[in-house]
Parts: structure tokens; sequence; C-alpha cells
């Protein structure tokens, strides 16, 4: 008797998984057939679910993109209560993401990683859709009023700054620091 499989379910998996070996060894470094392997499917497994490997490198970004939208409080992503103050919300931001660094970092290099190639990649629709809705749910997570937006991507890009030069640095200046720099100059 053939074994059913619950597509939506595999595909999840794959995409789980998939994120784990890019975080690891990096979008540009690996192999369709070396990510298969990883994974323990074959490469057909992967092209049924998947025209290619910038195909599913976006859907696990945007899979990623969506678990930290809907998850848990957790997530630099999730919106902040108009009750509370802009600066307090980013304190709680910069202690969401001390508490999951490595993470945040290895995502913010799959990105650079995968747009690394701007010229090719950015001019691509797909792709431009994936940044736009990275930038816009984290303009919706601040909170802030539309004419706001450009604050918004300010904060988004010092934050991933941030992450750069302590991955240079050596995680020397603690992150709170970093908060309560970026509070005073946002006040």
């Amino acid at each position: 008797m053939p074994k059913i499989v619950d597509h939506e379910q595999f595909r999840k998996e794959i995409l789980e998984k998939a994120h784990a070996v890019f975080r690891h060894e990096g979008y540009q470094a690996i192999s369709l057939r070396k990510l298969s392997s990883e994974l323990g499917v074959t490469t057909g497994t992967l092209y049924h679910y998947f025209k290619n490997k910038e195909d599913l490198v976006r859907a696990v970004l945007e899979n990623a993109l969506n678990e930290s939208i809907g998850g848990s409080k957790g997530s630099i992503f999730t919106p902040r209560p108009s009750s509370k103050s802009f600066p307090k919300h980013l304190e709680d931001m910069f202690k969401i993401i001390e508490g999951s660094e490595d993470n945040s970092l290895t995502d913010i290099l799959l990105l650079t990683d995968f747009f690394r190639d701007k010229s090719s990649r950015i001019s691509k629709k797909e792709d431009s859709l994936i940044a736009l809705r990275y930038l816009d749910a984290f303009t919706q997570a601040l909170n802030l009023p539309e004419k706001n937006k450009a604050e918004a991507r300010f904060v988004l890009a010092y934050i991933v700054g941030v992450h750069l030069v302590r991955l240079w640095s050596g995680k020397k200046a603690p992150l709170s620091e970093y908060a309560r720099l970026l509070q005073e100059k946002i006040k």
C-alpha cells in the first residue's frame, strides 16, 4: 500500500531543516545535491517541492518571517502595543535579540549571502518582495505612524549594523549599551 504523505507538513519540515542547513553552510556555499543529502531526501524530492535552490531559499526566508510574525512574544516582529513607549519597546527588542543573537546573526548573514549578487537578485520581483516584507514587518512591529517609515528602517539598519560590529569585535560591548545609545538618538 502506498505511503500517505501530508505534502504541506512535509514541505514545512523541509523548510525548517533547510533553514538550519542554510544558517550553518550559507546560501552560496551549498549545492542542491549537498543540501538534499544534509536533509536526508533526494534531489528529486526537493525539485518536487521547489523549482531550484533560489526558490527553496525564498520559501525558507518567507517561512522564517511568517514564523516570527505569527510566533510567540519572543520575536522582534511582534507588534508594539500602543500603550508601550517606543524607547521601552526598543529595549525589549534588544533583549529578544540578545536571547537569540546567534540565530539573528546567521539569518542576517543568510539574507546577505542570498542578496549578495544584488544586481541580478534584487531585481527579481520575488526577491524584492521578500526584502520588502522583512522591512514592512519590522516597520509594523515598531507601530510607528506611516510617516515614520524611514525611522523604522534606520532602527533596522542599526540593529543589523550592531550584529556585524559585534561579530567583527568578538561581542565585546553589551547589547544593552547599543540599545541605550539608540534610545538617546531617537528621543
